[in-house]
């Protein structure tokens, strides 16, 4: 768990500099690490969108969108990624 964690961190970290998008990032870093502590499916969802951010930063949309899918088929209230499912495919 700890390994996952600081896993989070460093792609939040990553996210934050290279992309210049710091607020979205780190909203979406905060919730993961929030609700991946209690081991719910929204900490789950909340970590496939910050896996989806690391590959649009490395411009593999395809990959993005995969894990953006992901994360609406493990929480399916989890508007942020529709949201992010939407800009990927436009």
């Amino acid at each position: 768990m700890m390994q996952r964690i600081l896993f989070v961190l460093t792609i939040c970290l990553t996210s934050t500099l290279a992309l210049g998008q710091s607020v979205d990032v780190r909203i979406l870093s905060e919730a993961a690490i929030t609700q991946g502590l209690t081991g719910g499916v929204e900490g789950e969802s909340q970590y496939c969108l910050l896996q989806a951010e690391r590959s649009l930063y490395f411009e593999e949309r395809k990959e993005a969108l995969d894990f953006a899918e992901e994360a609406i088929a493990l929480d399916e209230q989890n508007t942020q990624a529709y949201i992010m499912a939407g800009d990927i495919l436009y």
